[in-house]
């Protein structure tokens, strides 16, 4: 009974630790520009999230009503994270209280549990309202479900099947990705049960047929056709998906690519997994030798086919080139990580890898919680800066802020600046609690266009800052620059332009350039920028893209 318990003692305390680091990274982490376009739907209906979703988006509704439900509850667009928060670290310890005791010593225990509750690259994206934390929270569950690693003989029945049929439906209505996680989950149950359970696959199926048929003709139509768009992002050519696969899950987006520790954390991840293939050419060897190499395999073994299966099926997909579409290969690569150090020799290699696997993660948290070194350059930009500077410009002086950025549309707006008129094209629902523009205490006016990588913007760009430019030139006046969120690591990063959807990164990501503006001239900037307007959640530009609507 020990021995039963103990295990699950030491998984809760990494699970808490681990818990608590996620909220603290959440409470500093910049809201990125795909919440943006989740925080458009809190507001909307129902059936208003559902026709938007499945008419032009590459996602399926379930996220944008999910997150509609959790700002109803919590009306803050960060705080409102907490809910898929609790829902992946749901699913990590129903993954990791099962998994945890079918290891016998506490070396490959800890080197479980370490890498399962504090892999970087679950850190960095499992504190999101995307899709991401629902799914993968689900998915962890639906692998313990369908897979039962604990058991010895492993049941199914019925009533199994059901629930395995309905959690696959929750996945579905969450990303299109399902249709790759059922694909590698198949072959995971052949060899975990053989044929012998193919009636209950059936039931399985059949109801997940059923359940998913009102989302299949979107899904087919408007979701996955939209991601073979160049424009959505979604998919690579082969080698570069399963680069940035690689590249994210041996040596994380919290990191910048090419540092030397980095660098040496992947080195020893792949000489593992060399280990890991001598080892397993052994282990199919010996079996075939003694005729059971068609036998079931155990928990572990079935969740290590799974895992590479779903690895190299997102890779061929292309889906690869955003590796957060497969969150939950960071959980996954922590058993068979574990079982490899685990045969490591002499023992002292054992503790090297696993003090390597601790710094890297805690250095991946000092990022994440710093905003400093992550791959992810919106993640480390600081609008706050900006905020600070308005707020200390003198009294009486109002500010107009004209600004195509997501973060510092949404910084802005949350930031209680009542001097403050934000002018942007982004119209978010979750804006309009902000405070309204103040203008009966504005003595003279002082005009900032702001200039910044565009994250989100593919074709818009050009034409929101043509617009921009125009009326600032208009002017006529001697401009002056102000440079905020110094980016000291924007040089490498422009090192990596070559790559297929790599930004080109300046070294401040703000530049505002700002000059006095007549009173009258600021009831005509609309007027002559249609595609501006104030960033209050309500008002609407003359001229909108449509990928910027707010939905009703």
């Amino acid at each position: 009974m020990e021995s039963f318990f103990r295990p699950r003692i030491l998984a809760a305390l990494f699970l808490a630790v681990s818990l608590c680091i996620s909220v603290g990274i959440l409470s500093t982490r910049n809201i990125y520009d795909d919440e943006h376009v989740s925080l458009n739907y809190v507001h909307g209906s129902v059936q208003g999230i559902i026709a938007a979703a499945n008419s032009t988006d590459i996602h399926p509704p379930g996220m944008y009503l999910l997150a509609r439900l959790a700002y109803a509850a919590i009306p803050s667009p960060r705080w409102m994270a907490l809910f898929p928060l609790l829902f992946i670290y749901g699913g990590l310890a129903v993954f990791v209280l099962s998994v945890t005791p079918l290891f016998a010593k506490r070396r490959e225990q800890v080197t479980f549990l370490l890498l399962a509750t504090f892999h970087p690259q679950f850190l960095m994206w499992g504190n999101t309202i995307r899709w991401y934390s629902w799914w993968t929270g689900i998915a962890l569950t639906t692998l313990v479900v369908a897979l039962r690693p604990r058991e010895e003989i492993p049941l199914f029945s019925y009533r199994r099947a059901v629930v395995l049929g309905l959690l696959l439906d929750c996945l579905y209505y969450l990303n299109y990705i399902t249709l790759v996680f059922i694909a590698a989950l198949a072959v995971g149950i052949l060899v975990r049960y053989s044929w012998r359970i193919w009636k209950q696959c059936l039931v399985s199926f059949l109801l997940f047929v059923a359940v998913s048929l009102p989302q299949w003709h979107a899904m087919l139509a408007v979701h996955i056709a939209n991601t073979r768009s160049p424009e959505t992002g979604q998919r690579a050519s082969v080698v570069v998906s399963f680069a940035r696969l690689i590249q994210a899950n041996f040596c994380s987006e919290a990191y910048m690519p090419l540092q030397k520790f980095v660098l040496f954390v992947g080195l020893v991840f792949v000489v593992l997994s060399v280990v890991g293939l001598v080892g397993c050419i052994r282990w199919v060897r010996a079996r075939a030798a003694s005729g059971s190499l068609w036998t079931k395999l155990d928990g572990l073994g079935c969740i290590t086919v799974f895992m590479l299966l779903y690895f190299v099926l997102v890779g061929l997909s292309g889906l690869g080139i955003k590796p957060r579409n497969a969150l939950i290969l960071a959980p996954l690569l922590a058993p068979v990580a574990a079982m490899i150090v685990g045969t490591l020799r002499p023992l002292f290699l054992q503790y090297g890898v696993l003090g390597i696997f601790a710094l890297w993660s805690a250095g991946a948290m000092e990022h994440l919680i710093s905003r400093d070194g992550l791959a992810k350059s919106s993640m480390t930009d600081r609008p706050e800066e900006v905020v600070s500077f308005l707020r200390a410009q003198p009294s009486g002086t109002c500010s107009v802020v004209e600004t195509y950025d997501y973060l510092l549309t949404f910084t802005l707006a949350h930031s209680d600046l009542p001097h403050v008129l934000t002018l942007t094209p982004f119209q978010n629902a979750a804006d309009e609690g902000a405070v309204p523009f103040d203008r009966a205490s504005c003595q003279r006016f002082e005009i900032y266009f702001v200039d910044s990588q565009s994250a989100g913007l593919a074709g818009e760009a050009d034409v929101l800052k043509s617009e921009m430019n125009g009326f600032a030139a208009s002017l006529g006046g001697r401009m002056d620059v102000h440079r905020f969120s110094f980016d000291k690591a924007a040089a490498a990063k422009r090192k990596f332009k070559f790559i297929p959807g790599a930004a080109v990164l300046p070294d401040y990501r703000f530049v505002l350039s700002s000059e006095a503006i007549d009173a009258l001239k600021v009831d005509d900037i609309e007027n002559l920028q249609p595609h501006f307007a104030p960033a209050d959640g309500r008002s609407l530009p003359k001229e909108m893209f449509y990928s910027f609507t707010v939905t009703e």
